[in-house]
């Protein structure tokens, strides 16, 4: 998919869609995380710092803090490619390690923009998400 774009990311729950986002709220925090970025078969992609907002901070709106949530919720986070991973509501809002999920915006038009997902905790890049397009949370009985 050359280039891949999303304008936008589809928040959904069970109930069916609960949300949109077209552009990250200045209220919140920008965060950087300084890391090594390495994965998907190339080695190390870059030590340039990431800088965005927390995820968690973003979606709190859609996906209240509680007890249902943290103890049986899955989010699906899906790029515009199909490209997806999965994080329990556990691991996205309730850490402790300051390795948060944060959501990062790129230019406007961006191969592999509007919305990117980087995952702090994670060594290697594979939840990292470009083009992110929809987020799904679920409830596993």
């Amino acid at each position: 998919m050359a280039p891949m774009y999303s304008s936008g990311i589809d928040i959904f729950s069970s109930s069916g869609q609960v949300g949109k986002i077209e552009n990250l709220p200045e209220k919140f925090n920008n965060t950087t995380f300084n890391t090594i970025f390495y994965g998907s078969g190339k080695g190390i992609h870059s030590t340039t710092p990431f800088k965005g907002i927390l995820l968690k901070d973003l979606l709190l709106k859609s996906y209240p803090l509680n007890r249902e949530n943290l103890k049986s919720g899955i989010l699906c986070i899906a790029g515009k490619d199909g490209y997806r991973c999965a994080v329990s509501y556990s691991e996205l809002f309730n850490r402790n390690d300051q390795q948060e999920f944060m959501v990062m915006k790129t230019a406007k038009k961006e191969d592999g923009g509007l919305f990117r997902i980087f995952a702090a905790s994670d060594f290697f890049s594979d939840r990292a998400i470009k083009s992110v397009s929809e987020i799904h949370l679920d409830i596993i009985k």
